[in-house]
């Protein structure tokens, strides 16, 4: 978690999803309009309203203004949060909920499964790589996962032990989920409470536990959460608020009418998502059930059912497992609790035995010393194609060294049947891997496919007070672009289904090389004088996307 924070911004933006987020939250800042914001420069399902509640864009925000407060002294206005906006704030809210996620797992899991059960699943949710990329991610998505993992474990609380006051609270949890990322933020707590009621009440043939909760309650604090912020939505957006945030983001995804995949798409991003820890939570289940665990079959019933619902869907991404890993992890959890010995005097005699040998601390820090003094290296920046930081060639060299040396270790520790060591050394292995290599070859990756840099050389020939015209990037495809430009009110995103106009205004325009070449097609003359000041792009170096600067005189 705690890397999660120190390099939280390092990544510029390049992915659309990203920073749209981005978008919403400076058209909050600057316009003032916090229910619903309008981006006039963005068209989402044919609409220009934001297409997700605003949870995430609210904490956000906020961020963004306190910060700016903290920095200035003074009380900021939104235009100037705005301008202050950068990664890390976008990325706050998603890191903040990440640590949520695993805290909710350790703290309420243990009255579920037990402390060591609790936390074994913690851990192993941490060290699960489509945990960490969500956590680092700029999207809604995780702030939605964390609630609604706290509302399944509130909820589970209720029906297993009765607890009134834990219904409530996953009312609570459930309502800002849905604030979060909308319906769905209740359907997966319902869904799930509601199987594992039918099959707890057919196994004791009884739902008086069940019926004797505070339901009517309970559905009274979560509209007092919900209702408010959708009622002033509908009242400032209307009919397009609901076609946007209801009907196609929800109801359109889930038939197809967007679109669909095949049905073993989530196959892959299952497997990779939190590999190896999805394949003992799929033992645990069969553990169990065949121990009739009453309690870890409640938690088997949630991730089952979460799968279900997922996969059902016409329409999958990978990012919408992400609910589903929390529930995983508490199956894993349960079966390390179930099968790692009471003792771990093998892990304690593998810490002392690194201790005695000093050359292993001492080759970590010579790794991470090696790897940040590398990376400014001419050969070593033409091959990742960028400049990394210090900090960055550190980690990675660094959790290079740690996986290699954890891989070894567990290799040995397999061959011993030491199981605590085996679990430990896995563990590292991945933390090495995941936080230090990936997410830096993450960064580097980024850095090579952002628009910042062309954003900045822009910035730097546009005269002040001068708008910019962007054409021909497509309206997802424009949003990194939007989002990196400062003032919101000099720069105009033409939509794609626009086509070329017939009239253009004198000023400063960034376009594909698609749009360029109708231009320059044209009859001499009949559209005006045009000046190129010059051409760069953006992306991977081996697809790259070209974008042309120009100067238009009437």
């Amino acid at each position: 978690m705690a890397t999660g924070f120190l390099r939280l911004g390092t990544a510029p933006v390049y992915i659309d999803n990203e920073a749209r987020e981005g978008v919403y939250v400076r058209a909050m800042l600057d316009t003032g309009e916090w229910i619903l914001p309008q981006v006039p420069n963005h068209v989402e399902n044919d609409e220009i309203v934001p297409d997700k509640p605003p949870l995430f864009h609210w904490i956000s925000a906020s961020v963004a203004w306190v910060r700016t407060a903290l920095t200035t002294r003074a009380i900021p206005t939104g235009s100037e949060a705005s301008r202050r906006f950068d990664e890390w704030v976008l990325r706050f809210p998603s890191v903040v909920c990440g640590v949520l996620m695993v805290m909710s797992i350790v703290v309420r899991g243990r009255r579920i499964l037990g402390d060591r059960a609790a936390l074994l699943a913690g851990m192993s949710l941490l060290m699960s790589v489509q945990y960490i990329q969500q956590s680092q991610y700029g999207r809604v998505d995780m702030t939605m996962a964390a609630f609604v993992t706290l509302s399944l474990l509130l909820l589970g609380e209720a029906l297993l032990d009765g607890s009134g006051r834990a219904l409530l609270g996953a009312a609570v949890a459930s309502g800002l989920a849905v604030l979060g990322k909308g319906p769905i933020g209740l359907a997966l707590p319902v869904l799930a409470g509601t199987a594992w009621i039918a099959i707890d009440g057919a196994c004791r043939r009884s739902l008086r536990g069940a019926a004797d909760l505070p339901w009517g309650w309970a559905l009274l604090v979560w509209a007092a959460i919900v209702l408010p912020w959708y009622l002033g939505a509908y009242a400032h957006g209307g009919t397009p608020f609901v076609r946007s945030q209801l009907v196609s983001e929800n109801f359109d995804q889930y038939v197809g009418n967007n679109g669909s995949m095949r049905w073993a798409y989530y196959l892959r991003p299952w497997l990779y998502g939190s590999w190896p820890w999805n394949v003992l939570a799929v033992l645990g289940v069969g553990l169990a059930w065949r121990a009739r665990d009453r309690r870890a079959i409640f938690c088997s019933t949630w991730w089952l059912v979460f799968l279900g619902f997922f996969e059902l869907s016409a329409y999958k991404r990978g990012a919408y497992l992400l609910p589903a890993l929390p529930a995983g992890a508490t199956m894993c959890g349960y079966f390390l609790d179930t099968v790692l010995p009471s003792d771990g005097g093998h892990l304690r005699d593998a810490g002392a035995a690194l201790l005695r040998h000093g050359w292993i601390p001492a080759l970590a820090v010579a790794a991470a010393g090696f790897g940040g003094s590398i990376v400014s290296l001419p050969p070593v920046m033409g091959r990742i194609g960028v400049r990394l930081s210090v900090l960055d060639g550190g980690l990675c060299g660094l959790g290079f060294f740690v996986a290699i040396v954890s891989l070894g270790t567990l290799i040995r520790a397999v061959r011993a049947r030491r199981w605590w060591v085996v679990f430990a050394s896995l563990w590292l292995c991945e933390a090495g891997l995941f936080h230090g290599v990936i997410a830096t070859a993450a960064i580097a990756s980024a850095a090579r496919c952002s628009p910042k840099p062309v954003i900045a050389r822009v910035l730097a020939d546009l005269p002040t007070g001068a708008t910019l015209t962007v054409s021909g990037l497509g309206n997802d495809p424009s949003l990194p672009v939007l989002l990196y430009f400062p003032d919101q009110a000099h720069i105009i995103v033409v939509p794609s289904g626009r086509g070329l106009p017939t009239f253009f205004a004198a000023g400063y325009y960034l376009f594909s090389p698609h749009e360029w070449a109708k231009i320059t097609g044209a009859p001499v003359g009949s559209l005006g004088t045009w000046k190129v000041l010059w051409a760069d792009q953006v992306g991977e170096r081996n697809s790259p996307v070209p974008v042309i600067f120009v100067e238009h005189r009437s």
